[in-house]
């Protein structure tokens, strides 16, 4: 049998023997806990694989030995280094503009699979993978989504890497049919939440109907625009972009209703009211608030005290429901 060259290489790098190694990364798969975190919306829960320790090590070991060559698009503000307050800095290249176009994809994570990494990994290092480093990287960077197959887990952290290096073709192909459509437009991912935002009607359904015969054209990744969650957004309308508010006048915010959702739950957690397995609820909210209004979170340190910032700094605990 073969040895993975990645294998060895992350041997090396955590300073194990080859077989350990092979042994996490034979287990990876099969070894991560599970959680629920409110979506950005405020509507719903998203659930979060956590990988093991030893899987997140090798999963470290990967990123440091491969995966931090890899390209993000400008368009993308997910998961990018030096950002500061992404949701925000997204949602804000969109304020000027008064149509915009709110679009997701179809189990965007799982979909996203080995062979998308692979063809990424070897056009940028003009090499092709083995079949013993396919296997590896396979066992210790993907989850078996039940009725779906491998796919990227959410939560490891080589996973926001690898999704912004697989749409990096994507992106470019986007930003350029924007463009096309209007040069005064703006088009910007995060994650799975795609916004296009332009100056005249009509622009959003071009975009929309364009960016659909671009997917239907990719086979790496193979991706699908989940229509019931396509909304058609205007100044005239209440817009909420990455989860923010943007308001009439170009302003973004958290909004006032999340302001007094997040209120209540802090009053309830301080007065100790608050079931325990709404916390990591309110951690997520809690975060939401500290990246994207600081001054809002620092309220909240003034009113209810420094156990809101102790609740913060807590680790998830694991969901009952699932």
């Amino acid at each position: 049998m073969i040895t993975s060259l990645i294998l060895h290489q992350v041997a090396i790098f955590l300073g194990l023997d080859k077989t350990t190694v092979q042994n996490i990364a034979n287990n990876a798969p099969y070894r991560y806990k599970r959680y629920t975190i409110p979506k950005r919306n405020g509507c719903g829960k998203r659930i979060i694989l956590h990988p093991s320790q030893e899987t997140k090590a090798i999963q470290y070991a990967i990123f440091h030995i491969l995966l931090n060559k890899l390209t993000t698009h400008a368009s993308s503000y997910a998961y990018r280094k030096g950002l500061s307050s992404p949701l925000r800095s997204n949602a804000e290249q969109h304020r000027a503009l008064p149509f915009t176009i709110r679009i997701d994809f179809k189990d965007f994570f799982p979909s996203l699979r080995p062979n998308d990494l692979y063809t990424v990994l070897e056009a940028t290092n003009k090499t092709p993978l083995s079949s013993s480093d396919k296997m590896f990287l396979a066992r210790s960077l993907f989850f078996p989504y039940k009725n779906i197959g491998l796919g990227l887990p959410i939560g490891a952290p080589t996973s926001p890497s690898i999704s912004n290096a697989v749409l990096y073709d994507l992106d470019i192909q986007f930003t350029k049919a924007a463009k096309s459509i209007n040069p005064k437009s703006v088009y910007t991912r995060y994650a799975d939440d795609i916004n296009f935002s332009s100056d005249t009607p009509g622009d959003c359904h071009k975009f929309l109907n364009t960016m659909d015969s671009i997917l239907s054209k990719s086979t790496a990744p193979t991706l699908n625009i989940n229509k019931a969650k396509t909304i058609f957004l205007s100044k005239k309308s209440r817009r909420q972009i990455t989860g923010l508010v943007v308001t009439p006048d170009g302003k973004v915010s958290l909004g006032r209703e999340r302001k007094r959702y997040i209120k209540k739950l802090a009053f309830d957690y301080i007065s100790n009211r608050l079931p325990r397995d709404q916390r990591n609820y309110l951690k997520g909210l809690l975060a939401f608030a500290l990246d994207n209004d600081p001054m809002f979170y620092h309220s909240l340190i003034i009113k209810y005290g420094d156990k809101i910032n102790t609740l913060l700094k807590e680790k998830m605990q694991p969901s009952s429901d699932l």
